[in-house]
């Protein structure tokens, strides 16, 4: 399955389709395109909302996801394993060797998940705000969710997470005031912390 067709996303899409000539490789409608664009005419199947492949005792479940990042955008879920694989939706850019964000540690994981979202899905809130609505819809109930970036969320650190993401895409403003400054000999700094303070 192609969630997204950035390079970063499917870059060795060809050589793994060459390697495994037998396997049938799907994206949502625009993924198509997207996929035989980046690709010089390669072709793969599309799949809609409602679609199901059946691996043999597990299934994946299609919900294209239009602009939650790229209009390619594409939710998979697999209910046997209870698992949601939303592309870049709760990702963050965090380079480590814990794989789960409760190994990171919640506070961390949380922290690098705000500066993701602050990023590269800020500007499309309300689209991820119908994409959370309509897993919700699907009757999904995801136990780990597998973003394409980051860490993966299980048990625990899930609420906390769909949490920060309802406050975030909601737009409740808080009472602050951002001091944005530049300092050669820090006394521009200085400054900017006791205007901060006051």
């Amino acid at each position: 399955m192609v969630n997204h067709i950035e390079p970063d996303h499917n870059g060795g899409l060809p050589d793994v389709m060459a390697a495994m000539p037998q396997a049938r490789v799907v994206a949502s409608p625009s993924g198509v395109r997207g996929v035989a664009d980046y690709h010089n005419g390669l072709a793969i199947d599309t799949v809609k909302p409602g679609d199901v492949i059946d691996l043999g005792g597990k299934t994946l479940h299609f919900l294209p996801q239009p602009m939650v990042h790229w209009p390619d955008s594409m939710f998979t879920y697999c209910p046997e394993a209870k698992t949601l694989m939303p592309n870049d939706a709760f990702g963050q850019h965090v380079s480590s060797e814990e794989r789960f964000a409760d190994e990171y540690g919640l506070d961390g994981a949380l922290h690098e998940l705000s500066i993701y979202y602050a990023n590269i899905l800020l500007p499309l809130g309300a689209q991820v705000v119908k994409a959370v609505e309509k897993v919700a819809e699907a009757g999904w109930a995801p136990e780990i969710i597998a973003p394409s970036h980051g860490l993966i969320w299980r048990g625990d650190t899930i609420p906390p997470m769909l949490e920060a993401y309802r406050r975030w895409t909601s737009g409740t403003k808080t009472d602050k005031a951002v001091v944005v400054y530049s300092t050669m000999w820090g006394s521009t700094e200085a400054l900017a912390h006791s205007i901060a303070r006051a």
